[in-house]
């Protein structure tokens, strides 16, 4: 009896991340499957995606939502003959820097007396309001640094 593993996540040697909870179709005109990805199976012969085929265009007008099984190797999946529709963990990730877009933090310097607000835009960087006087200009890239790091560790699920 061989061992086996099953795996909700996986990376390919290309370094394609395939989750499970992921939307693939096939990338063709007509006779196109909409796959989810269930788990990754790992044996010690091989590696293999299961996925539930959960909607089916047959091209000819007729739609069927067969709901069954398929496996194939983690690289056809995440090759040219099909195409990533969705994947819940970019969502989760837009979601939370959706809520950080625009944060106002208070900083104060290591070695410095004074403190600024700084509103940090995920998109646009750093803005200080108030006053760093004699600060170096790297202090914006600083606090980026620092809300990257707070960023990273709310997406991790470490922090809030």
């Amino acid at each position: 009896m061989t061992k086996t593993a099953e795996l909700t996540e996986f990376t390919t040697a290309a370094t394609k991340p395939i989750r499970a909870g992921q939307l693939y179709e096939d990338a063709r005109a007509s006779n196109v499957r909409h796959l989810r990805v269930d788990y990754i199976e790992v044996s010690a012969y091989a590696i293999q995606v299961s996925c539930t085929v959960i909607r089916h265009d047959h091209g000819d007008g007729r739609v069927t939502e067969p709901y069954r099984e398929t496996s194939m190797r983690p690289e056809r999946l995440t090759g040219r003959e099909f195409v990533l529709m969705h994947d819940p963990e970019v969502e989760r990730v837009a979601d939370i820097l959706a809520e950080h877009i625009a944060e106002t933090v208070t900083v104060q310097p290591l070695g410095s007396e004074c403190a600024a607000e700084v509103v940090v835009d995920c998109l646009c960087g750093a803005e200080i309001i108030g006053d760093l006087d004699n600060e170096p200009e790297t202090q914006i890239g600083a606090v980026q640094r620092l809300m990257a790091q707070h960023i990273a560790a709310v997406i991790a699920g470490d922090a809030k």
